[in-house]
């Protein structure tokens, strides 16, 4: 009988686990100190001018080329995956239709109650921009950040998962991938650094038995929506 090669297809190629990796330890790194809207207040800002959204829609900007386009590049290219394989898709539902549906009550429960802390209105203040701008620019605003979210949940809760879980399994890729992103969320606030672990390991167990990521997308969206309006209503 002939013997059964290592690198059969149930089992990933060493550059499957590699691009991954490599994109892992770098891309948030890069985000993280040069994506942010305050690498691009400098541009919009002078003496005497009204702050506007344009830092933070430039991060979003920013978040979908490297979140994106970066990784669907290297998974279409490099390693031959469909978008739909690392989770550009419905999935499956039924399977997280509860935690799905307590995760919104209690991301809204979060953004209610951090709403009303100075350390979050600093942290959040495009509330405090969205009144200065007419209502196009604000639609663009949250269009794009809608679509960074989606593209940031693809590349940690798609992208990364998927190609990981076959090595590290389930909980190792929900684990790694939980390391990885939640650094992005250390803001300032010990709140939200400390909650970032647990929320991101949630996401992930969400994505993982969906094997989608458009339910974190919609629940981490839920979030950034949720605080702004809570803050301008005075909810």
């Amino acid at each position: 009988m002939e013997k059964k090669s290592a690198l059969t297809k149930d089992f990933p190629t060493p550059m499957t686990v590699w691009v991954p990796m490599l994109l892992a330890l770098t891309l948030p790194i890069f985000y993280f100190y040069y994506g942010r809207y305050n690498s691009y207040e400098r541009f919009f800002s002078s003496p005497g001018a009204e702050a506007t959204l344009s830092p933070y829609l430039f991060e979003w900007i920013f978040a979908i080329v490297l979140f994106g386009i970066v990784p669907l590049l290297a998974s279409i290219g490099l390693l031959g995956t469909k978008p739909k394989e690392s989770g550009f898709s419905l999935g499956s539902f039924s399977k997280i239709w509860l935690i799905f549906l307590l995760s919104m009550a209690l991301i809204i429960l979060y953004a209610w109650g951090a709403a009303r802390f100075y350390e979050f209105q600093e942290i959040y203040p495009r509330y405090k921009l969205i009144g200065m701008e007419n209502d196009g620019i604000v639609m663009i605003y949250y269009t794009t950040l809608i679509i960074a979210i989606l593209f940031r949940e693809f590349f940690f809760r798609g992208f990364l998962l998927q190609a990981l879980k076959v090595r590290l399994g389930g909980w190792g890729a929900i684990i790694f991938t939980a390391a990885i992103s939640s650094p992005l969320y250390l803001n300032g606030s010990p709140v939200e650094s400390t909650l970032a672990i647990p929320l991101n390991l949630i996401f992930g167990w969400i994505a993982y038995k969906s094997g989608s990521v458009f339910y974190t997308a919609i629940l981490s969206a839920l979030w950034f929506i949720a605080i702004d309006w809570f803050i301008i209503l005075g909810i």
